[in-house]
């Protein structure tokens, strides 16, 4: 990481800087600083070129994005690969279980509280998976980018149109429920994982840490995708003079 002097723009030398105790001298200015907003300001420009060449090479499989007005809109969808597996273990399963205890009573025309009350459990899996199915063939992620901030629709959440926020008189002046965040309230950004892709850097981090009053937290998505929305947020409140930190 290079760093540079934030009075006379001169790179610093390795022997003019003191990591342990964060700080840099400019042996030219005579001055002494913190190096934490220049390795801040190094990164945070790090982010931006990195972001502005995945935007550059367009939206991965499975997302759109297009320009309606003054808004961006990118509609991401979740996998769909799941439902290769999912299907067929569903049906092997309902089929097996649902249908030798409950299939077996409706075939004889007889009634047996013991074994439907055995079967309960069975059922509920059998509605758990459906609704694993149905989210991978429908769930969808909608992000629109808004001169005043930012609005995030999701399966998992309740939707909240623009149309609804200018009818309602919201105007994302001063709000960050509903899956909406001003500008002004913005700080950082989260990307959801299954526990199952989190890595070791978010192991000590849980998702109820997150303060969603200045935090807008992207959706469990395939990572392509997720990356996608992420430096589509950050790229936007870059223009906006915003640096969001990633948590």
């Amino acid at each position: 990481m290079r760093l540079f002097c934030p009075l006379c723009d001169r790179e610093l030398k390795p022997e003019d800087v003191n990591l342990a105790k964060d700080t840099g001298y400019c042996p030219v200015c005579k001055e002494m600083f913190s190096l934490t907003p220049l390795m801040e300001a190094v990164n945070n420009e790090e982010d931006h070129q990195e972001d502005a060449e995945l935007l550059r090479k367009g939206p991965p499989k499975g997302v759109t994005l297009k320009q309606d007005g003054r808004e961006i809109i990118v509609i991401a969808h979740q996998s769909r690969a799941t439902c290769l597996f999912l299907i067929p273990f569903m049906c092997f399963w309902s089929g097996l279980s649902l249908g030798g205890l409950y299939g077996t009573q409706i075939y004889k025309g007889e009634f047996s509280l013991g074994q439907s009350l055995f079967g309960i459990p069975f059922l509920a899996g059998t509605a758990l998976m459906l609704g694993a199915v149905l989210h991978s063939l429908f769930g969808t992620v909608m992000l629109r980018i808004h001169e005043n901030g930012i609005i995030l629709r999701s399966t998992w959440f309740r939707p909240v149109s623009m149309d609804a926020a200018r009818s309602t008189g919201i105007g994302l002046q001063n709000t960050s429920r509903n899956g909406q965040w001003a500008w002004s309230e913005l700080k950082s950004v989260r990307c959801l994982r299954n526990k199952a892709t989190r890595d070791e850097n978010d192991a000590g981090a849980g998702d109820d840490e997150v303060d969603l009053r200045t935090t807008i937290a992207l959706p469990t998505l395939p990572y392509f995708r997720q990356r996608f929305l992420l430096a589509v947020v950050r790229e936007a409140a870059y223009r906006k003079g915003i640096r969001l930190k990633e948590l």
